[in-house]
C-alpha cells in the first residue's frame, strides 16, 4: 500500500471516529463507546484540560486585559507574582477557615467593620504569619498600610455578610425568600472576587484616588461601591471570572454542602434556585454519571438556566471591551466544553487551592 493511500485511509478513519463521537455526544452519552465513559481517557483529558498552567494562562489573560497595563506596569506585575501568590494563599486560607466554621463560630470572631484599622473579625482570624505577609507587602512599598487594611476589611466584611445571610437563609421559611437571600449570598461572593482583583491591580497601578478617599475627613471606610467606581473594569472582570469558575463547578459545590454544613455561595446554584430548578436538578443527580458531564446531559430546565447565564455573561464581558470580551468567552467555553464536574482537578486538591484567580475570594 502506498504512503499516500495509507494517509488517506488514516485520515478517513480519524474523521469517522470523530463523527461517531460527535453523534454519541448528542444522542447516546451512555454508550460504552463514548470516550467520556472510558475512565482512563476521560480522566486524562479532564486533568489535561484543567492543567494548572492552562488555568493560569486563561486567568492571566483576563487579568491583563482588564488591567490595561502599560509596558512598565506589566513588568512590575510579572515581578510581583511571588508576592501576589503569598497574598492569594493568605486569602484562600482565611476563606477556608470561614467555610469550615459554623455561623456561631464566625460571629465569635467579632464584627467585620470597615476603615483603616483592622476589624475585630480580622484580628481574630489573622495569626502572626498572616500579619507578617501583610507587613512585608507594606515594607516592599507595594501598598500603604491604610490602603491594605482598608481592602482587607472590605473583603472580610463581605465574608461576614455572607455568614449573616447564610443564617437568614436557614431561618427563612418561604422558598421565594430563600431564593432571594441566596442571590444576595452569590452577589457578595462575586464582589469578593471583584474586590480581590482590584487589590491585585492596585498593587501595580496604585491609583491615588484610593488613598485620597480613605484619608478624607469624615470618610466611613472604603467599601465595594467606591472601589468599583475607581476600578470599574477590573471589578466587573473579577465578578465574571468567578461566574466562569462557579458554573462548571456547581455539581461539586452542591455535593459539598453537607460537608461544610452550609449552602454554597456558588453563583450558578443561586440561579437554579432563583429559577425554581434546584429541586429538579437534585432529583436528577442520581442519574448523572460521576464523570464531568456535557450540556446535553444536564436536565432540560438546568440547560435553560445555563443558556440564560451564558447569554448574560457574554453580554457583560463584551461591554468591557473587545480584548476582555474575547478572553472571558474563551475561559467560559473552555470550562463549558470540558464538562460540569463533581470532583475537582487533582492539582486543586493536592495544593488545597481554589483555581488561580478564577476564585478570587478572601
Amino acid at each position: 500500500m502506498s504512503a499516500s493511500r495509507q494517509s488517506i485511509i488514516t485520515g478517513l478513519s480519524v474523521i469517522g471516529v470523530l463523527a461517531i463521537q460527535r453523534n454519541l455526544s448528542y444522542n447516546n452519552t451512555k454508550s460504552l463507546l463514548y470516550w467520556r465513559n472510558i475512565p482512563v481517557l476521560s480522566g486524562f483529558i479532564f486533568e489535561l484540560a484543567h492543567y494548572k498552567y492552562i488555568d493560569y494562562l486563561l486567568s492571566l489573560s483576563i487579568v491583563v486585559a482588564a488591567a490595561d497595563f502599560e509596558i512598565s506596569q506589566f513588568i512590575d506585575f510579572v515581578q510581583a507574582v511571588p508576592s501576589l501568590r503569598r497574598v492569594k494563599n493568605l486569602f484562600n486560607k482565611l476563606d477556608d477557615i470561614v467555610d469550615n466554621n459554623s455561623v456561631d463560630q464566625i460571629y465569635a470572631y467579632g464584627e467585620a467593620t470597615l476603615g483603616t484599622e483592622l476589624s475585630p473579625f480580622l484580628l481574630g482570624l489573622l495569626d502572626h504569619e498572616d500579619k507578617r505577609v501583610v507587613d512585608q507587602l507594606i515594607a516592599d512599598n507595594m501598598i500603604t498600610r491604610d490602603e491594605m487594611i482598608s481592602f482587607c476589611n472590605v473583603l472580610a466584611n463581605k465574608l461576614f455578610m455572607q455568614t449573616m445571610l447564610t443564617n437568614d437563609y436557614n431561618l427563612a421559611e418561604s422558598d421565594t425568600l430563600k431564593a432571594e437571600i441566596r442571590q444576595q449570598i452569590a452577589k457578595e461572593n462575586l464582589e469578593i472576587s471583584g474586590c480581590y482583583l482590584a487589590l491585585v491591580i492596585h498593587f501595580i497601578k496604585k491609583d491615588p484616588r484610593i488613598k485620597r478617599l480613605i484619608l478624607s475627613p469624615g470618610h466611613q471606610g472604603l467599601n465595594y461601591e467606591e472601589i468599583s467606581l475607581i476600578y470599574p473594569t477590573v471589578t466587573k472582570a473579577g465578578e465574571l471570572m468567578q461566574i466562569a469558575h462557579d458554573t462548571p463547578e456547581f455539581r461539586y459545590d452542591l455535593r459539598n454542602q453537607p460537608r461544610i454544613g452550609k449552602i454554597s455561595a456558588n453563583y450558578f446554584l443561586a440561579q437554579l434556585e432563583s429559577n425554581g430548578c434546584k429541586t429538579d436538578f437534585i432529583k436528577a443527580l442520581p442519574a448523572l454519571p460521576s464523570r464531568p458531564v456535557t450540556v446535553v446531559e444536564l436536565p432540560e430546565r438546568t440547560r435553560m438556566v445555563l443558556n440564560k447565564v451564558e447569554h448574560q455573561f457574554i453580554n457583560e464581558a463584551n461591554k468591557l471591551g473587545t480584548s476582555i470580551g474575547i478572553t472571558c468567552r474563551l475561559a467560559w467555553f473552555h470550562n463549558k466544553h470540558v464538562g460540569f464536574y463533581e470532583e475537582k482537578p487533582s492539582y486543586y486538591e493536592k495544593q488545597k487551592l481554589h483555581p488561580p484567580m478564577m476564585a478570587c475570594k478572601l
